[in-house]
C-alpha cells in the first residue's frame, strides 16, 4: 500500500473516532456532510490511480524482462498483452487523476461555502 493512502486511511479512522457532537458547530450540517462525502470521494479516486499505477510499473517491469527474451512468436504475443495491459493502466490512472483533482476542487470549494 502506498504510504499516501495509509496516512488518508489514518486520518478517517481518526475523524470516526472523535465525538460528533462536538466536532462541528455549525447550522448546515447536511452542506458539511456533501463536502465530506466529495473528500472521501477524492481520496478514492486517488488510492485508485495510485494502484494503476503501481500496476502499470509492475507491468514496464515485466516488459522489460521480457525483451531480454529471444524473440519467438510467443514472447511477441506476451509483449503485445503487456503492453495493452500497461496502456490501460495508464490511462485509467490519468483518468482517476483528473476525478480526482475535479472532486478535490468540488470539495474545496464546499468548505469554502459552508464557511
Amino acid at each position: 500500500m502506498s504510504l499516501k493512502f495509509i496516512a488518508s486511511l489514518l486520518f478517517a479512522l481518526m475523524l470516526l473516532a472523535l465525538p460528533t457532537t462536538n466536532t462541528v458547530y455549525s447550522d448546515s450540517t447536511m452542506a458539511l456532510n456533501v463536502c465530506q462525502e466529495l473528500v472521501n470521494t477524492a481520496r478514492s479516486y486517488s488510492s485508485r490511480a495510485t494502484w494503476h499505477t503501481n500496476v502499470a510499473q509492475g507491468l514496464q517491469q515485466q516488459i522489460q524482462t521480457m525483451a531480454k527474451q529471444p524473440q519467438t512468436p510467443g514472447t511477441t504475443q506476451i509483449m503485445d498483452n503487456l503492453f495493452q495491459q500497461y496502456d490501460q493502466n495508464r490511462q485509467m490512472a490519468t483518468q482517476m487523476t483528473q476525478l480526482y483533482r475535479q472532486y478535490s476542487d468540488q470539495a474545496q470549494q464546499c468548505m469554502k461555502t459552508t464557511n
